[in-house]
Formats: structure tokens, sequence, C-alpha cells
């Protein structure tokens, strides 16, 4: 996966946030709070090239079945590339 858009992830007041920079930043206003799995997902997804890939490292990280793993992964991957952040 590649991220399309420069998103910094911070830890803020004890949450997780996704803040825009660069040519971001022009584009979008405001921050994403996330969980610690978001969080996650975000530091490592240009890491795989897939929700299936990612799904096996959630499932390593964290107490999770592979098949809500991956279920989630989708959802997330799917409102990431409809938002235009990766590809």
């Amino acid at each position: 996966m590649k991220k399309k858009e420069q998103f910094i992830l911070r830890r803020v007041m004890e949450k997780d946030v996704l803040m825009p920079f660069g040519e971001t930043a022009q584009r979008f206003s405001g921050m994403v709070i996330t969980t610690e799995t978001g969080a996650f997902i975000w530091e490592h997804i240009e890491e795989v090239s897939s929700a299936e890939e990612m799904a096996n490292l959630l499932t390593e990280e964290f107490e999770v079945s592979y098949e809500e793993a991956l279920a989630d992964v989708t959802a997330l991957f799917d409102n990431f590339r409809k938002a235009g952040w990766i590809e």
C-alpha cells in the first residue's frame, strides 16, 4: 500500500492523532483521532500490499482473530481509499 496523503501520527493527551502536514494540511483541516489499532495500521500500511497481510500483522500484535482483523482492515482500507489517503 502507498500513502497518498501526508499525516503524522502523534500522541496527544493520551489519544492517537493523525495530523496533516505539507500539501495535505492545505486541503484537510483538522485532525483524525484514532484507536491504538488504527495508529498501528497507519504506521505499518506501507509495509503490506494487501488487507490480508495487514490482518496477519494485527493478529501478531493484538489479541484478535484473523477473520475479525480482516473484516476491520478491509473496511478501513475502503474508507482510506474513498478519502484518497491510500492507493
